[in-house]
């Protein structure tokens, strides 16, 4: 079963307003390279252009595209290839924002935003975490054997109990 990861509002305005001040900065250094503005800064602006347009193919290319639940996996399906979590590995999925999670709501500009919410971030009191969210709500926080705490964000609220459903076999899952 899949289900979708769409951005919200905040996601969305952040991409938006990033892919717009990148398309400024990628313009501005194109006309830089054609013109040859200023000869001592044409290394710099293909550095810069190049650097802008990486980084956004990175941020693309690793962003969820949904998130697929198989007969015993749970994958998170990405251009840059799929995250597989066998349910075997999984010992809890729950939508409960424990209090040591209200860093996300705080650290925005940290965790990013642009295009997701990713990062693998370390919390003093948890671990290292790993973001696969596109939407800044549904929180669903994955405990695993392999890949440690996984925070996802699905559109459907549901996707917790066939994670359950599936995953009976896991060594405890709520």
């Amino acid at each position: 079963m899949k289900f979708k990861c769409s951005m919200d509002k905040i996601t969305r305005r952040k991409t938006i307003w990033v892919a717009f001040v990148c398309s400024v900065v990628i313009i501005g250094n194109i006309i830089n390279i054609i013109y040859e503005i200023k000869t001592s800064n044409l290394y710099n602006s293909y550095f810069i252009a190049s650097f802008v347009l990486i980084i956004s193919a990175i941020r693309i290319f690793r962003k969820p595209l949904c998130y697929e639940i198989t007969d015993n996996t749970l994958k998170i399906k990405r251009l840059a290839g799929d995250i597989n979590i066998p349910f075997m590995e999984i010992y809890s999925a729950d939508y409960n924002l424990p209090e040591e999670y209200n860093v996300f709501k705080r650290c925005r500009v940290i965790i990013d935003g642009i295009f997701y919410w990713g990062a693998k971030i370390y919390l003093p009191n948890i671990g290292i975490v790993r973001l696969y969210a596109t939407q800044f709500k549904n929180f669903l926080f994955i405990e695993t054997a392999n890949h440690g705490i996984i925070v996802l964000s699905p559109d459907d609220a549901t996707m917790k109990r066939f994670i359950n459903h599936n995953g009976t076999t896991a060594a405890k899952v709520i």
